[in-house]
């Protein structure tokens, strides 16, 4: 890439970039659409095989639950806003008794999310595939 040197030349290399960062949305959009398609179909009908540059592979629809925490629900609780809780005063007001663990946990949640998973099929996963049909 050449230095910039003139007024011009920077107003292109901006627009330049500004051009690339809506190709890369529209981009990422455009994968999130189809990944969140791919799922939605292997959920249905299970593992798949697919080829991938003449190598056979087995996507699946893998659940994944996380542990998310609620701090809009605990700063209501003990009347502070959530910005202020941060794992060491969530600590301390445990400590100092104006909040209990109970209450901490009641703010804690399960969230399910689906991820795409891919491997290399076996031998014996491409012939199970292949007796199937």
């Amino acid at each position: 890439m050449s230095e910039i040197t003139t007024l011009p030349q920077a107003n292109a290399y901006f627009q330049e970039l500004n051009q690339a960062k809506k190709n890369r949305t529209a981009l990422n959009s455009n994968i999130n659409t189809r990944t969140a398609k791919l799922i939605s179909f292997l959920r249905k009908s299970g593992p798949i095989i697919v080829y991938r540059d003449d190598t056979a592979t087995i996507i699946e629809a893998v659940k994944k639950v996380s542990v998310k925490f609620d701090k809009a629900l605990l700063g209501s609780i003990v009347g502070m806003p959530a910005s202020a809780l941060n794992p060491i005063k969530i600590a301390e007001l445990v400590e100092s008794g104006k909040l209990s663990a109970a209450q901490v946990e009641e703010c804690q949640y399960e969230e399910e999310d689906y991820k795409l998973k891919m491997r290399k099929a076996k031998k014996k996963e491409i012939a199970a595939f292949r007796n199937k049909k």
